[in-house]
């Protein structure tokens, strides 16, 4: 027998999941997974302050207990509160016990939406957004995605207000919260200061909590200049307003590319877990090192917040964040050479897309950008290049399965080692020649073309039956001439 839940699991998650990653589910290590939002580009470095940072050395009896205080590590939550102070310039100071500890950003929003919403209760996102955060809301706590369709052109400009005020008029249910994604994900951008105050000020005047998944906050490869006008990333704890309306969610899992630490370090995985690429040692698990809540002034929610996660991250994990990770002086290094690497990996990207003349939004932020391959708005031309990447070993996330109502679209993760960026850009080039060539045939194709042939076949006969019946006419002619005279 099995519960409600699994039952819809299988009849409408899991085969979505499979659809768009089943290349990757079975395991075959001969693609290239330019699908999944992972840093590869700093991991030499950080596996040497691991192995420096002398983790094993520090531990001590307490951690071998449980954690002490309400939300976590007291050591960690101490680091992370520094992190915070000296990279997202909150208005008010953050203090420890303003942070609860998580096992990874998608616990701690599994957390947070446990308290905001009872099932039925909608969250607003504008999509296009990554959409595990489906399984965070919907899933796991049956609560609803309000979807706002902004256009793309508007997306980031203080007018999507306009789309978010259509959609809580329309919405037939109770709404509790938005949703921002801010460096976004798929998109790759910064909102401005001016939207981010804009979509604040929205939430005070409904009363509706104002969530902000921050887990690219660091991995910035364009600041703003004389000659780039994109904004820099602006925390929503630097915004001003309703305090205790706002909800920062944040995890070490993206900036420091170590999604994959749960209890042990990556050397213990690497034996038996898949390669992302021929050539490339294999990947970590898909797990969340670490990920945190961020609430100043709303202490019940802070409170059960702490009581859903407590004891999810273990103090090892602790452990390994405060020596190896969170060192101030380390840290800066490390963001500053993390942002070259990434910004070298998105101009071979950029490239690649100009020199095709592939649309695409520049990216600034993050570890992807969003370009649409496909021109065509039939879904069949999506599903038709997927195919064609597939029988040449290269995954890319769609736009669709961010909620994209245009297809077409799709999101290429690029913080990969720069052969293996080549070797995919070389496998979605050849799937787009064979797209593009018209060479590419699905099951209906032959037939098509059967019935073309005949189609051709019927006009030639009736048109040489034309031409000859034409030639009759004219022999006739002069004849019946020289007879009528």
């Amino acid at each position: 027998m099995l519960s409600r839940r699994c039952r819809e699991r299988n009849a409408g998650v899991i085969p979505h999941l499979l659809s768009q990653h089943g290349t990757l589910l079975s395991g075959d290590q001969d693609t290239v997974d330019m699908s999944t939002a992972e840093n590869w580009l700093m991991r030499e470095e950080l596996i040497e302050r691991f192995r420096a940072g002398g983790a094993f050395d520090r531990l001590s009896n307490a951690d071998l207990s449980y954690p002490l205080g309400i939300g976590g590590s007291p050591g960690v939550r101490d680091s992370l509160a520094a992190l915070v102070n000296n990279h997202f310039n909150p208005s008010i100071v953050i203090d420890p016990s303003h942070i609860v500890i998580a096992a990874g950003a998608s616990y701690a929003l599994d957390a947070l939406i446990e308290q905001i919403c009872d099932p039925e209760d909608s969250v607003m996102i504008a999509a296009p957004y990554w959409s595990g955060l489906d399984i965070s809301l919907s899933v796991h706590n049956q609560a609803k995605v309000l979807r706002v369709h902004v256009p793309l052109d508007e997306f980031f400009a203080s007018s999507s207000i306009d789309y978010y005020e259509g959609a809580l008029k329309d919405s037939s249910g109770p709404v509790k919260a938005v949703l921002v994604c801010n460096p976004h994900n798929p998109l790759g951008r910064c909102y401005s200061r001016h939207t981010l105050q804009a979509l604040l000020d929205f939430c005070g005047r409904h009363n509706l909590h104002y969530i902000s998944d921050e887990v690219y906050a660091l991995s910035l490869h364009s600041r703003k200049s004389r000659g780039n006008k994109s904004p820099n990333f602006v925390s929503a704890l630097s915004l001003t307003g309703r305090r205790d309306l706002v909800h920062v969610i944040y995890s070490l899992s993206k900036d420091f590319g170590c999604s994959g630490i749960r209890l042990l370090t990556d050397t213990v995985f690497l034996a038996v877990a898949p390669a992302v690429a021929p050539g490339v040692p294999p990947a970590v698990p898909p797990a969340a090192f670490m990920g945190a809540v961020i609430t100043q002034q709303n202490d019940p929610i802070r409170l059960s917040i702490a009581l859903s996660t407590h004891s999810q991250v273990s103090s090892f994990a602790g452990l390994l964040a405060t020596c190896c990770i969170l060192d101030e002086k380390e840290t800066i290094l490390f963001v500053q050479k993390n942002s070259r690497r990434l910004k070298r990996a998105y101009k071979m990207i950029q490239k690649f897309l100009i020199d095709r003349r592939i649309p695409f939004l520049p990216a600034e932020a993050g570890m992807f950008v969003f370009a649409r391959f496909c021109s065509s708005d039939e879904p069949s031309s999506e599903q038709d290049f997927q195919q064609q990447m597939k029988k040449h070993g290269v995954v890319l996330a769609s736009g669709t399965s961010y909620h994209m109502n245009q297809p077409g679209w799709f999101r290429i993760s690029y913080a990969l080692p720069p052969s293996v960026v080549a070797e995919g850009l070389l496998r979605i080039d050849k799937s787009l020649k064979v797209l593009n060539s018209g060479a590419f045939m699905d099951a209906k194709t032959p037939q098509l073309i059967t019935q073309a042939r005949k189609r051709r076949v019927v006009e030639e006969e009736a048109k040489n039956s034309v031409v000859e019946n034409q030639a009759i006419r004219k022999r006739l002619r002069p004849e019946q001439d020289s007879s009528g005279k």
